[in-house]
């Protein structure tokens, strides 16, 4: 026969020493961190042609970097008439637009493929089809690789919404039959200037928290781990 006692519920109470801090050992691990889950786009959808350029995607061992596999090809259409131009391009509207004010942007992009003359970046006004600032950049492109190309540029005026967009153009006439494009970055003053750096104003938002670490890009403790493949201390997923 069992022992009724085995089975007795025991009232417990928890009791939490919130004030005595004495062992409190672990504040270096109080921070911040941010899940990164994106994935290289397999679509153009981002990507709008200016003029009668053609655009077309590419995955190729000629990419830009294995992190980096597709990229847009721009070529030209057959010019019909004398009104058509020559200067062909693409345009990107943003993530749900492009706020565009009178402060210093810089960017850069990657260019594959033989071209004299200059690449005309430029932040134009959808709502009012004119052009808020302007910058030509210099060729360097050849066939053989992949150059970089970097600009800076500061608005005349802001605009009044946030449809606006980010073209890059260039006269397909000095241009071989195509040019390929990949890694193309726009970016408004970041956080203390920094290069590639973050919004001003959700840097300083978690500033604010005081944070012993800023976790970025993500990633878990836990998941992915499987049995000799990753150290149970390591963070995972972190790169």
């Amino acid at each position: 026969m069992r022992s009724k006692s085995l089975f007795r519920r025991k009232e417990a109470t928890p009791r939490v020493p919130c004030r005595d801090q004495s062992q409190w050992r672990w504040r270096s691990l109080c921070g911040v961190g941010s899940e990164q889950s994106d994935t290289v786009p397999a679509s153009l959808d981002a990507w709008s042609p200016v003029n009668h350029a053609i655009l077309s995607l590419q995955n190729g061992t000629d990419s830009l970097s294995p992190a980096l596999p597709n990229y847009v090809r721009v070529s030209a259409a057959a010019i019909n008439n004398a009104q058509d131009t020559a200067r062909i391009g693409i345009a990107n509207s943003g993530w749900w637009g492009l706020d565009v004010q009178v402060q210093p942007y810089t960017g850069s992009f990657f260019v594959k493929g033989n071209f004299n003359g200059s690449f005309h970046v430029a932040l134009q006004s959808s709502a009012r089809n004119e052009t808020l600032g302007s910058v030509d950049v210099p060729s360097k492109s050849v066939r053989s690789g992949w150059t970089k190309h970097e600009f800076s540029l500061t608005p005349s005026k802001a605009a009044t919404t946030v449809n606006n967009s980010l073209e890059i153009t260039f006269d397909a006439s000095n241009a071989t039959t195509y040019l390929d494009f990949n890694l193309i970055s726009l970016f408004p003053p970041t956080y203390n200037n920094r290069t590639n750096g973050f919004r001003v104003e959700l840097m300083e938002a978690i500033a604010e928290l005081k944070p012993k670490f800023l976790r970025f890009p993500g990633g878990g403790n836990v998941n992915g781990i499987l049995k000799g493949t990753q150290h149970p201390r390591k963070w995972w997923g972190v790169y």
